[in-house]
């Protein structure tokens, strides 16, 4: 895995970077002062990135998420912030933000975030692979978080159906679903599967496609995140 880190000041940075690779075996690419270079910075990161780093003033966050946002995919995004606002956090969190992490913080605390977005190790985590896709399952409070990647094909109800999901609420990422092997028609099951348990959902989304799917089924825009933050505290 790589991952690229967006920052002004290079020893913090470089920090990171060391505590990457010695805790997870992570790559990274440290980007210093990146809106003082002469390319736009989604055009300094590598396609095969999937976790990018953000440790600047909130304001250069907001216009890099701004650039990069149409390009980011499946890409995971931690923003390190000393922002006090609730208002302001809020903010940036909608912009696409996976985690936000108040400094200061222990260098743990990232390492812990990075494997739970990545359904590493994490808590009552469930993982299986079959037939193209990989599931994960993990309780966040009262709230089941389930992930889907790869391709939504058949055997994904079998595999939800297996799971001892014992809460009406559920959050459900597609965000590392491939658009290029979605089966509609799964996706019309999966859809159903909650719909008869009478599970309240909320769908976590970044693909346009996905999204107007979705919505041409019935899933009210209120229901439809880009962020497991946002889609947690919905429930609240």
């Amino acid at each position: 895995m790589k991952a690229v880190i967006l920052s002004n000041i290079f020893i913090l940075a470089n920090q990171i970077a060391f505590n990457l690779k010695r805790k997870l075996d992570i790559e990274s690419l440290v980007i210093t002062n990146p809106l003082k270079r002469e390319v736009k910075v989604s055009n300094l990161i590598p396609d095969d990135v999937s976790l990018v780093i953000f440790d600047l003033p909130s304001q250069e966050v907001k216009e890099i998420l701004e650039d990069i946002k149409e390009n980011k995919g499946a890409r995971k995004i931690i923003v390190l912030g000393n922002d006090d606002s609730y208002k302001d956090v809020v903010e940036i969190v909608k912009m696409g933000v996976d985690k936000y992490i108040k400094k200061p913080f222990q260098d743990e605390l990232l390492i812990r975030v990075v494997k739970e977005l990545f359904s590493q190790q994490a808590p009552a985590m469930e993982k299986v692979d079959k037939g193209g896709f990989i599931t994960f399952a993990r309780k966040v409070g009262e709230v089941w978080v389930v992930t889907i990647l790869g391709c939504l094909e058949e055997e994904v109800i079998n595999r939800l159906e297996s799971m001892k999901i014992d809460t009406n609420k559920v959050v459900l990422s597609l965000n590392g679903v491939s658009v290029g092997c979605l089966n509609v028609s799964e996706l019309d099951k999966v859809i159903q599967f909650f719909r008869d348990r009478q599970i309240d959902v909320r769908y976590i989304v970044v693909r346009e496609k996905i999204r107007g799917l979705l919505l041409e089924r019935g899933i009210g825009e209120e229901l439809i995140f880009t962020n497991e933050v946002l889609a947690i505290k919905s429930f609240s």
